[in-house]
């Protein structure tokens, strides 16, 4: 006798009639081997874009937006070049038509899989309404049978535009729904918060406003089999742990859908062996049950292998005919997050297998403005430079997009941790029904699609939502009108993320990893029923910090507030010359003033020039002429790019020796050539950041910190150890002079800053020992982690004394080379190694003493012989090392 399996339900199912676990539309993809033949799918590659009034009509073909397929169809110059974000603003506001041909046969059942329909659209096979979609964050699946004839069937997908279709919403809605405005942005105001697609995709103050739509991932049409369509939808896993981690017991949740006229089994596979079979399926939900010995952990990334096991579900009729199968790999690790009672407050930080974690890492904000230009390889670029500096999470950010599946494999891969916001970001959010039916739906569809990855620890419901209503009710971004009322915000923040995203949350994530309703909070009140902190979002004692204070200096560490966890805090720099070259024009380098006219338009940020000079004039000298505007540009920007990660390793050495649980910058990467808070730009080029947080981030570092007249050298570790610290006072003379030196051997327990030298006043130390402050420096020296200086005064106090430096090149295979940096003076200043933007350092951005070598190694992605250029500070100041010809 056949046994039905519940068949998926589309995005139009009526909410409160159906199991939220039924509720959710079944992924569209395939799995990675299955039972289906290419007749079964046919992949819709080809197809015509046209404008409404027909003026633009054009083959396109693969997945893509309208902007990228534009470009594809030679219509358009690249997006990204030069001014032409302003000039391509219509693409913006026309409504756009993906139309296509397919073949079926008469009566013939048929299904209509994207992954995602990026923008407001109406979809029609051959003029029959199929839906209408409205949440670029959900993947759709439409049974289109009704309407198929034999032969050719025309199906289109009729897109609005996102800001009309915005604007409409938010005009009809009866009162007022503030968002964050971003001034220097073309698409102002955007009414983003009553359309579900990405924040970011309108501009921020860190990127642009491209508001494309299309289909950025493969669409496809399925023909079931009559008789048997079961197939595999999607898995997670849950895990408990015996209290010595010697066994793990896992529960394996598997959804399948469709039908079958006969028995189906799903039998489950590990590392190659059969762990557990489940027989006579009869519902959509199965649960299947092992008890696994002695596992190999899943473990961050410095504190242990990211162990993962592979895993194969095979879904079969009971005579043994394979229907489909899923492969993937987990991790077996627990995770919670800390909340429990302090002192002062509460504590804020995760707990991996048991074992306080140090979170140190960056946000994430989508690869590219274009998500079908994102390949696993840049992903795995970005993602592996994050652990070559020691990171081990990522945040993805709530203004963006949720991410591909490649993403999530490779911080399961990597041991990156994985904060997850929902796609909600610096904005109050409309709570009538329709839309909020819509985003139950988009959370617990991605929960469900996510919960398999070892790598996603916290859910994250916002970025910025309750701390925004501060400045709401300043009257930032209110109309005059209009003033802001905070008791209905707070009613439609609760309505949204405390009454509807949490639940969501709860229901579709059987693991019950840890929910942070927003980002900066205070924490939760309880867990069980959920119950929210309320009060000062920027709270040290409880809850995560979010710190922007460019006013100050950023290298005094007083400015820097405690914090149990900061999940975001930054400073701007610029890109590089290279970066500026590849998307300008040759008349944009015709004058300073028309350089400086472009940079001025990629600069999204009110003020945020200003604010990078601000840091500049307080720590440097006005750089001399180069002589040119191209050289000009190319010492401007590197000593933006200096002085940023000059505060930020300030910050996080300050934050760390205070005892904070997590530290996450703003931000990792960058979506186009712009300033920004980014510590690899849009190509994946390193800026200096990214190598001088590898100190700070360092398992075992030094931080030097001055406190009431006196010099205080702190050595940090993650993990009990042993080391031996060497600190050195050091004269700017040809030789650096050791005017004196200090030893100590210390035992450190981990997260517990020990104290290996301190003076009781600095003048009268450095004075004793023929000193002053603009003369001498310190050297901080261990064998294990890299020279730490301090510097007593800004360095444009210093005396900038000549310290030529010189390389050696040898390989070591044909994709890796040894380079050996020496300096012929008292201290070569951020000596700075490039290989035409190709390849990874081990180390860069450095000081080098003279007799005290520094020996780095390139890896390049392909074999080549590098032509290595070196700048310093007292290269681009024309003293005793001229800087590179560019």
């Amino acid at each position: 006798m056949g046994v039905g399996i519940l068949a998926p339900l589309t995005v139009l199912a009526v909410f409160g009639m159906v199991p939220w676990l039924l509720a959710i539309p079944a992924l569209p993809q395939l799995p990675t081997s299955s039972a289906l033949t290419p007749a079964d799918v046919l992949w819709l590659t080809d197809w015509k874009l046209r404008s409404q009034n027909g003026s633009i009509a054009v083959a396109v073909h693969g997945p893509g937006t309208t902007h990228t397929h534009l470009l594809d169809a030679g219509v358009i110059a690249s997006p990204h070049d030069r001014f032409n974000e302003h000039a391509l603003r219509w693409v913006a506001t026309e409504a756009w038509t993906y139309e296509t041909t397919f073949y079926a046969a008469a009566n013939c059942p048929c299904r209509l899989r994207a992954p995602i329909i990026d923008g407001p659209a109406t979809v029609r096979v051959n003029d029959h309404h199929v839906a209408t979609t409205t949440n670029s964050f959900l993947a759709y699946d439409f049974d289109i049978t009704p309407y198929i004839l034999a032969g050719a069937n025309k199906l289109t997908i009729a897109f609005e535009p996102p800001l009309l279709f915005a604007e409409r919403k938010a005009r009809a809605y009866p009162y007022y729904v503030p968002a964050t405005v971003n001034p220097n942005t073309w698409a102002e105001p955007t009414h983003r918060s009553f359309i579900r697609k990405a924040g970011c995709d309108f501009g921020w103050d860190w990127g642009p406003a491209f508001v494309s739509v299309g289909l950025p991932a493969p669409v496809s049409i399925h023909f079931p089999a009559p008789v048997c369509s079961a197939r595999l939808d999607e898995y997670s896993i849950d895990q408990k742990h015996s209290c010595d981690y010697g066994r793990a017991y896992l529960t394996f949740h598997i959804f399948v859908s469709g039908t079958c006229n006969e028995p189906v089994t799903i039998e489950v596979w590990v590392n190659n062996a059969s762990v557990a079979v489940v027989k006579s399926i009869n519902t959509s939900h199965v649960q299947a049950k092992y008890t696994m010995e002695a596992p190999s952990l899943w473990w961050p990334h410095g504190y242990g292998t990211p162990y993962l096991y592979s895993l194969e579900l095979v879904l079969a009729t009971a005579s043994g005919r394979r229907l489909d199968c899923r492969r993937g790999k987990f991790g077996v690790r627990s995770v919670e997050l800390d909340q429990a009672p302090l002192d002062d407050g509460h504590a804020f930080g995760l707990v991996v297998n048991g074992r306080p974690v140090l979170a140190r890492g960056a946000n994430w904000v989508p690869a590219d403005a274009f998500p079908s230009r994102v390949t696993r390889a840049t992903l795995a670029n970005l993602l592996s430079s994050a652990t070559a500096v020691h990171m081990n999470m990522v945040r993805v950010w709530g203004g963006g997009r949720y991410e591909v599946a490649d993403f999530y494999e490779l911080c399961d891969e990597f041991g990156l941790l994985v904060w997850q916001e929902f796609m909600f970001a610096c904005a109050a959010y409309p709570r009538d029904a329709t839309f909020l039916a819509s985003v139950a739906q988009e959370v617990a569809f991605q929960v469900r699609r996510l919960a398999k990855y070892t790598s996603v620890v916290v859910w994250g419901g916002n970025n910025e939502n309750e701390a925004i209503m501060d400045q709401f009710a300043a009257g930032a971004f209110m109309p005059p009108s209009e003033p802001f009322n905070r008791d209905r915000a707070v009613t439609d923040y609760v309505k949204v993320f405390v009454d509807t995203v949490v639940p969501a949350v709860q229901a579709a994530d059987t693991a019950g990893r840890p929910i942070v309703d927003t980002s900066p909070s205070n924490g939760l009140l309880s867990t069980t029923p959920y119950v929210k902190r309320w009060g000062n979002t920027s709270s040290p004692y409880d809850g995560d910090v979010h710190y922007y204070n460019v006013a100050r200096d950023c290298m005094d560490w007083t400015q820097y507030p405690p914090a149990r966890f900061v999940s975001e805090f930054g400073f701007q720099s610029m890109p590089s010359l290279a970066a500026w070259q590849r998307v300008s024009g040759s008349e944009d380098w015709a004058s300073a003033a028309a350089i400086r006219t472009f940079m001025a338009f990629r600069q999204r940020s009110p003020n945020g020039t200003a604010h990078i000079q601000h840091q500049l004039d307080v720590h440097f000298r006005p750089l001399p002429p180069q002589g040119s505007v191209v050289a000009d540009v190319a010492a401007y920007t590197w000593l933006t790019q200096v002085q940023q990660g000059l505060c930020y390793a300030t910050a996080i050495g300050t934050w760390r020796r205070q005892g904070v649980r997590g530290v996450l910058y703003w931000q990792l990467n960058d979506v186009w050539v712009g300033p920004s808070w980014s510590s690899i730009e849009a190509d994946g080029r390193w800026k200096a950041l990214h190598a001088m947080v590898a100190a700070p981030f360092a398992p075992q570092a030094a931080v030097v910190h001055e406190a009431a007249g006196a010099v205080v050298v702190s050595i940090l570790s993650d993990r009990p150890a042993s080391v031996r610290v060497a600190v050195e006072l050091r004269r700017f003379v040809k030789a650096a002079v050791v005017l004196d030196v200090h030893h100590a051997s210390l035992s450190l327990v981990a997260d517990v800053p020990a104290v290996a030298w301190t003076t009781d006043d600095t003048d009268t130390y450095l004075a004793a020992h023929g000193c002053d402050a603009a003369a001498c420096f310190l050297c901080v020296s261990s064998p294990a982690f890299a020279d730490t200086f301090h510097f007593f005064r800004p360095f444009k106090d210093l005396a900038m004394v000549p310290s030529p430096v010189a390389t050696s090149v040898a390989a070591v295979s044909p994709t890796e080379w040894s380079v050996v940096v020496s300096a012929a003076g008292p201290v070569a200043l951020f000596v700075t190694l490039d290989a035409g933007g190709e390849g990874r350092w081990s180390d860069n951005v450095f000081h080098v003493l003279p007799g005290r070598n520094r020996s780095v190694t390139l890896t390049l992605a392909t074999a080549r012989t590098p032509r290595v250029t070196v700048t310093s500070l007292q290269g681009w100041y024309n003293v005793g090392a001229k800087a590179p010809t560019t």
